[in-house]
């Protein structure tokens, strides 16, 4: 781990800011408007061109200019051409991006070579791990794999991955809906009837559930 003294002791006067650094031992630093990505000699690794940088994940680092978002490498090559109104951080290889406004543009995910993985289509989409793409559509959500092939059904409220193949569902709003869980062949293994649920991993799950007066804790043991 670099030390932020070193990375002070060795910028350039000219640097206004730097700001971290991370595990491939290279820092986010500004210079007048413009970010860029520097080693610990002061070496510029990624061109101090852009208006934003993120880090480093998966072997590529998130780059915007001029409004518009791509990906570049570890020797600054454009991977993923800046064309995208949105992205989010890489996870198991794959990355949500969005084309068009926060209200009307559409969602789908790429890999590490820029290619679509899930067509950009979807009202939103987040990367759940494991090839799993949790997707909205007209105020639904459902869970997807990496070929498009339906996990869980697209009518709920929230839906996402916890691991070990199950999905959190929800039906109604988050403050008075009820939550379950499905697995991946689709099936309802806990029943959508409870105020709170939470994954404690192994496939163990807390439960709550409230008739209105009391509340009750109870663990399900989902382990195959």
């Amino acid at each position: 781990m670099i030390s932020q003294g070193l990375f002070l002791a060795t910028m350039p006067p000219k640097l206004l800011e730097v700001q971290g650094w991370y595990s491939e031992d290279v820092g986010r630093v500004r210079l007048g408007d413009k970010w860029g990505i520097i080693d610990p000699c002061g070496n510029v690794i990624v061109p101090i061109e852009y208006d934003w940088v993120t880090e480093f994940l998966d072997g590529l680092l998130a780059v915007k200019l001029d409004d518009k978002w791509g990906f570049v490498d570890m020797n600054s090559r454009v991977v993923v051409p800046l064309q995208y109104d949105e992205v989010r951080y890489f996870r198991d290889g794959y990355v949500a991006v969005r084309l068009g406004d926060r209200e009307t543009g559409k969602w789908g995910a790429i890999d590490t070579t820029g290619a679509i993985v899930i067509p950009i289509e979807y009202d939103d989409l987040n990367v759940e791990g494991d090839s799993l793409f949790a997707v909205a559509h007209d105020g639904k959500w459902g869970v997807i794999d990496a070929t498009g092939r339906e996990i869980v059904p697209m009518q709920y409220d929230a839906a996402w991955s916890f691991g070990d193949g199950l999905f959190f569902v929800l039906n109604g709003d988050r403050g008075t809906g009820k939550w379950g869980v499905i697995d991946a062949a689709g099936e309802l293994v806990v029943p959508i009837i409870f105020d709170e649920l939470r994954a404690y991993g192994g496939g163990l799950v807390a439960a709550v559930y409230s008739d209105g007066v009391i509340s009750r804790w109870g663990l399900f043991n989902l382990r195959p």
